[in-house]
């Protein structure tokens, strides 16, 4: 074994994010009590209409906590589940709501397990994931967001310094074929790497360059420097996206070492590794939460089944049938 980072551990970590395929994840899904469903009926009924809304109007809605302390109570008894358990919860669907309003309730647990930052330069809190254009890619400057490719795996944000603690995604309607979520913790990760490629931990738990794609660093320059792999007080932490690590080192004028490409090379196909991952397709209305500094995720590539569209028409929600694939992030710290 080569020598390891001070920082880190020197055996095998064993706590409940060092899950992997056969883990039992029975506990993952959390359904809100009854009393807390019908505060946010009342709350939805004092301060949003029944009318389709778009995302401005969704990010409009005012989170007021004294008004929602069932909904508070309940993420602080879920909270430790996604900061030191798994890493993760699944919400269902909301019962007796709109699909327009339910996106609303779906904010609302966002803002309770924190701040909802800007996301962009136009300053969105909420952004709506969906194909744009079936000729839009990351390799040609596209966001992720805004095309229908899978198979990149990334913690979300690498792009800005302070990067989101939690990613919640809402499920607003899947799509037609694909679009399939997968995760993999950075505990398997290291445990894998501490086993198999021990001289890959030093090497990715030295800098980077992070390409500040969509968003303006404080410094104003286009990137900044970050390691991969690094250790805090709550464990193995990952800030990872192949191409703005490439497109970083392009700006930086710095190409990538040897030893870099291949630790690069070695995470992607790490987490392409069956038994690390956990796999699930989001259903409509379903909504989960993660450790975003905690692991790696990932969709697969989807297909809709109308053409893409640059701007997604909230009404065609009416028919979830026929509408094309959306889902609703935030970008969420703690307080």
């Amino acid at each position: 074994m080569q020598n390891i980072p001070q920082s880190f551990p020197t055996e095998k970590v064993e706590n409940k994010r060092s899950w992997n395929r056969n883990s039992d994840f029975s506990h993952i899904v959390h359904v809100f009590s009854k009393e807390t469903q019908d505060e946010i009926r009342d709350y939805l009924d004092m301060s949003v209409t029944k009318k389709v809304l778009g995302r401005e109007e969704i990010e409009s809605v005012d989170y007021n906590p004294n008004e929602l302390s069932n909904l508070v109570s309940e993420i602080e008894s879920v909270r430790p589940q996604v900061d030191t358990g798994t890493g993760f919860v699944v919400f269902p669907d909301w019962e007796g709501l709109t699909i327009h309003q339910s996106r609303v309730a779906s904010w609302l647990v966002d803002n309770t397990f924190g701040k909802c930052k800007e996301q962009d330069d136009r300053g969105s809190r909420l952004i709506e994931i969906y194909n744009q254009s079936d000729t839009l890619s990351m390799k040609t400057g596209a966001r992720y967001h805004v095309t229908r490719e899978g198979n990149s795996p990334h913690t979300d944000g690498p792009q800005i310094i302070d990067d989101p603690d939690y990613l919640c995604l809402r499920c607003v309607n899947d799509a037609w074929v694909g679009g399939e979520n997968i995760l993999v913790t950075g505990e398997s990760i290291y445990n894998n790497l501490l086993e198999n490629a021990s001289d890959l931990i030093g090497v990715l738990s030295d800098n980077f360059y992070f390409h500040c794609r969509g968003v303006k660093n404080a410094e104003g320059r286009e990137y900044f420097q970050a390691p991969i792999l690094s250790m805090d007080k709550e464990g193995i932490r990952l800030r990872f996206l192949d191409h703005y690590i490439r497109e970083g080192h392009k700006f930086a004028r710095t190409p990538l070492t040897y030893k870099q490409e291949k630790a690069i090379q070695y995470i992607n196909s790490l987490f392409e590794q069956s038994d690390l991952q956990f796999r699930a397709r989001l259903e409509p209305g379903q909504q989960v939460v993660f450790a975003n500094k905690r692991m790696l995720h990932a969709r697969t590539e989807f297909v809709d089944l109308n053409p893409a569209n640059e701007h997604y028409d909230p009404s065609q929600l009416d028919n979830i049938k026929t509408a094309n694939r959306l889902m609703d992030r935030t970008w969420t710290y703690k307080r």
